[in-house]
């Protein structure tokens, strides 16, 4: 892809840009990702799959601990989408909130997640992170309910077992 998109070839040029940024992510090559997915939207800022390289920018800005900036993008793609990278993007405004200590915040944005998407992958996750914000507030009983709420929703989800583990030690 990197190929394609240093030839410029006019008919897979966007494309390329957009699979580079994503396969630089998924080689954790944040810079090589933020780079990609940037040419893409400044190039083509109308190209289909803006939202999803949208994502993938602020997921490289957040990697690389440029976190205001993957705020404002991450935003910017909640206010222009409901598709699931607005899933993600709201779960990763509540992340970068949690990383901050803004438990309050950062359980808005899980519950808006939780909710307010019909995603479950990121409906369980962000139930976890409901959890663990409930914890840190030393919400126990909000926290208990968070969990209980993942086991029930989504019981094969791979943190229903971290779920598990968490209501065992809050019963203690």
């Amino acid at each position: 892809f990197e190929k394609v998109a240093a030839d410029k070839v006019e008919k897979y040029y966007a494309r390329a840009l957009y699979r580079a940024g994503a396969c630089a992510a998924n080689l954790t090559n944040w810079p090589a990702s933020q780079a990609h997915f940037d040419a893409l939207l400044k190039q083509f800022p109308k190209f289909e799959q803006a939202p999803d390289a949208r994502y993938g920018l602020a997921l490289a800005l957040q990697k690389q601990n440029q976190l205001d900036q993957a705020l404002a993008i991450y935003q910017q793609v909640t206010d222009e989408t409901e598709g699931e990278s607005a899933a993600k993007a709201r779960f990763m405004i509540g992340e970068i909130k949690f990383e901050r200590k803004q438990f309050d915040d950062a359980n808005e944005d899980f519950i808006a997640v939780a909710v307010g998407y019909p995603y479950a992958h990121w409906q369980a996750l962000a139930w976890y992170e409901k959890g663990r914000c409930h914890m840190a507030l030393s919400e126990n009983d909000k926290a208990r309910a968070a969990f209980q709420t993942l086991l029930e929703k989504h019981p094969q989800h791979e943190r229903a077992a971290e779920a598990t583990k968490r209501l065992a030690e809050l019963k203690q």
